[in-house]
């Protein structure tokens, strides 16, 4: 079922993209930019045991920056680059991520390599860190008012294992894969200026494919697929203000909510865009660390 919906999803986001081909005026090029994000939230996550204190809803603080600069060796080419980092009660977690994006005419394209380190406070007093990468294909489209956005997370790193000397339980975790659909609007309404309220809606789906995909089991899957989306405003110039962003996995009672600001610095040679514009200048994923599945054998 996760199978055909996820084909459905991809179907229909190539059948938007040749029916309402993008002309290449949507497109922002690529300039110096950098962002700074502050977001706090709740989050439930299976990294925690579910037979300890730690296995419920946890609050949750993410603080990123992301950066963007063209290169000049090929017309229409630039890197990006972010570190993150996320706390959340006695577990965090930081994070890298970056590589080469192009704007091919119709929107952008890029590949972003990932990587991160978690620590993880048992509950036996072990605080045992764990680290991850992927590689993330990533895809913007431009519509009028609307970008659609494609990225696929896949893991490259082999599992971890905790020693037995680390627990009063073992512990497996295993780095996992992800895709994300988004389209994201820009009504034009005159509240907060043109183009300065974005409503987003997607879906994600998780663990789909890879080596946890049937060995994860209770944790994470086999397959977690749930909707993701937001809703944000720009009412200053290059302050936006994320009213809440999150997704969903309505299989196993797993979420990731978030709201706060962002503060964009634009280099670009006209620096007053609006928030539809801004978001054109970058690739999704950003705010996305990583996700690692976890089992437990006593």
């Amino acid at each position: 079922m996760a199978k055909r919906i996820m084909g459905a999803v991809i179907g229909l986001m190539l059948a938007a993209a040749v029916v309402f081909v993008p002309s290449t005026a949507l497109v922002t090029d690529i300039d110096g930019m950098l962002r700074l994000s502050t977001l706090g939230g709740a989050e439930k996550e299976n990294v925690n045991s579910p037979d300890s204190s730690f296995g419920g809803a946890l609050p949750r603080f993410h603080g990123e920056a992301l950066a963007v600069a063209p290169l000049f060796i090929l017309p229409g080419l630039g890197f990006q680059f972010a570190g993150s980092i996320v706390a959340s009660s006695a577990n965090w977690r930081w994070g890298l991520n970056g590589g080469p994006i192009f704007d091919f005419g119709m929107g952008k394209a890029g590949l972003l390599v990932a990587y991160q380190v978690r620590h993880y406070q048992g509950s036996a007093g072990t605080s045992p860190d764990f680290n991850g990468m992927w590689v993330r294909p990533a895809v913007s489209f431009y519509l009028p008012q609307t970008n659609i956005d494609f990225w696929v997370s896949q893991a490259v790193s082999p599992r971890w294992r905790m020693k037995a000397s680390e627990g009063d339980f073992r512990r497996v975790a295993i780095p996992v894969n992800e895709a994300q659909l988004m389209a994201n609007f820009f009504p034009p309404v005159p509240v907060v200026g043109k183009d300065n309220l974005e409503v987003s809606l997607g879906v994600r789906v998780r663990n789909l494919w890879g080596s946890g995909n049937k060995s994860l089991g209770e944790g994470i899957g086999p397959v977690s697929v749930g909707p993701a989306g937001g809703i944000a405003v720009m009412p200053w110039q290059n302050l936006e203000v994320t009213l809440a962003r999150g997704w969903f996995d309505v299989n196993h009672n797993r979420y990731t909510v978030s709201s706060g600001i962002q503060y964009y610095f634009n280099f670009a040679k006209n620096p007053n865009l609006s928030l539809l514009q801004t978001r054109r200048q970058y690739l999704e994923p950003t705010l996305e660390p990583g996700v690692f599945g976890t089992m437990w054998n006593r």
